[in-house]
């Protein structure tokens, strides 16, 4: 799996871009948190994100973290998207 090679990296950042309720059931372990369907989206990730390194980004399925990818990618972001979301992660899982 491309994506976890990736997330093994620890100079990536991990970013979950899915809602806190879903966060909090599961998420790949050292991921931050930054809802993409909330409106302050962009204003939290310019504050939290750092523009040097690689954002390894994902949803549940895929959809929102393109949503994500782009509007980072707008801003000068390195990013890399898991395409089938966390659903099909297969790594460990962090509550």
């Amino acid at each position: 799996d491309v994506f976890a090679q990736i997330v093994e990296d620890t100079t990536i950042v991990r970013l979950d871009v899915r809602t806190a309720s879903e966060y909090s059931q599961g998420h790949i372990p050292g991921a931050l948190l930054i809802d993409v369907t909330q409106a302050d989206f962009m204003q939290k990730a310019e504050q939290l994100l750092p523009k040097d390194k690689t954002i390894a980004l994902y949803c549940r399925s895929g959809r929102r973290s393109k949503t994500a990818a782009q509007l980072l990618a707008k801003q000068g972001y390195q990013v890399i998207e898991l395409n089938t979301g966390f659903n099909s992660w297969k790594g460990e899982i962090e509550k």
